[in-house]
């Protein structure tokens, strides 16, 4: 037989299972939202070396310098991965510039709290810098 106490312990002890379970969902989900956010950088950074790279190559092979302007039927057998071209990370957009400029990705979309808009190059020390345009 049930008391008139139990059918609100059962209760109160349900919604202490349905909080820790819910606890430990947000455990588990919030540094892997994290983590793929920062990874999607981290991948857009990674797509700009390449571009870097398969312009520098291009032009050691055509003996090429300075404020040339480079396609990327120019650079497409020097990217690796996927052949030909790199592959958006988060639906950016890649601007290869002259080959005395990095490469830029200009993001189409929020991304990490930059807006639409935003580009994101290669700097002279292997990192990377933000710039924000109009």
């Amino acid at each position: 037989m049930s008391g008139p106490g139990q059918s609100s312990l059962r209760v109160g002890f349900t919604w202490l299972v349905i909080a820790a379970v819910a606890y430990l969902v947000w455990l588990v989900c919030v540094p892997n939202i994290a983590r793929s956010r920062t990874s999607k950088v981290n991948g857009i950074i990674n797509n700009l070396r390449q571009l870097d790279g398969a312009k520098q190559q291009w032009a050691l092979d055509h003996g090429q310098t300075g404020a040339v302007l480079v396609t990327e039927q120019d650079i497409a057998p020097y990217v690796r991965h996927p052949p030909g071209r790199v592959r958006p990370v988060t639906g950016e957009r890649y601007i290869l510039n002259r080959l005395d400029q990095s490469p830029a990705a200009e993001l189409t979309h929020p991304v990490l709290k930059r807006p639409k808009g935003t580009r994101i190059r290669l700097n002279e020390t292997n990192g990377y810098e933000i710039i924000l345009t109009k």
